[in-house]
């Protein structure tokens, strides 16, 4: 019986690893990128796209998400099916259609019958990034419809940005300090940074505070 030799064992753990870093990558760039179905022949293209951008050989390293959104930045061709390894795209007219049948699923019970064939029929008009905003709309609704006010009113104040100390105010640039300050209030500008900035916030940075 021939046992394993310590280069054996590192190799398989090598394989082992690159192969699930490979199969995550995958995952994240096709769950990313609907518009191109996940297929060996598309695999192999993202993989050789993604060793190209690195200039490294194809499977030295594993493809990941930001590599390939670094790769479609620099070719946006690509997700047109028009790059250099072609990648397979599924046509607008499907991704619309898949998109609509999606929106139809998630009316369907909340929407009389007659009234969601007339929304589906208006919606077919729309463009496929209108469409993938409404369906992104209701989704958010239904969430949000299945939880408690509190709840809905936390996430609504969270989601809000946080008032400045000096609010209804704007805020003075970080990097204009108090000389240069007092030779704007000395200049004709002065009422104009009192009325914008208030008189709280311009005596705090004069002054050394906050």
């Amino acid at each position: 019986m021939k046992y394993p030799t310590k280069t054996d064992v590192d190799q398989r753990a090598h394989d082992a690893v690159f192969a699930a870093a490979r199969e995550r990558g995958l995952q994240d760039i096709f769950g990313e990128y609907k518009t191109m179905p996940r297929s060996t022949a598309n695999e192999g293209g993202v993989e050789t796209y993604c060793a190209e951008f690195l200039e490294v050989a194809v499977g030295e390293v594993a493809p990941d998400l930001a590599t390939f959104r670094s790769v479609v930045e620099e070719d946006p061709s690509i997700l047109k099916g028009e790059g250099k390894y072609h990648l397979t795209i599924t046509p607008v007219a499907l991704q619309t259609a898949k998109v609509l049948d999606d929106i139809e699923t998630l009316l369907t019970g909340i929407m009389s019958p007659l009234a969601l064939r007339a929304e589906i029929k208006k919606l077919s008009f729309w463009s496929l990034e209108q469409l993938k905003a409404r369906k992104a709309q209701i989704t958010e609704r239904q969430r949000l419809s299945k939880l408690p006010v509190a709840e809905i009113k936390q996430e609504i104040a969270a989601s809000r940005p946080a008032q400045s100390r000096y609010f209804p105010y704007d805020t003075l640039p970080a990097d204009l300090t108090a000389t240069e300050l007092k030779t704007i209030l000395r200049s004709y500008k002065a009422n104009t940074y009192l009325r914008q900035f208030g008189a709280a916030q311009l005596n705090d940075r004069l002054f050394g505070r906050g």
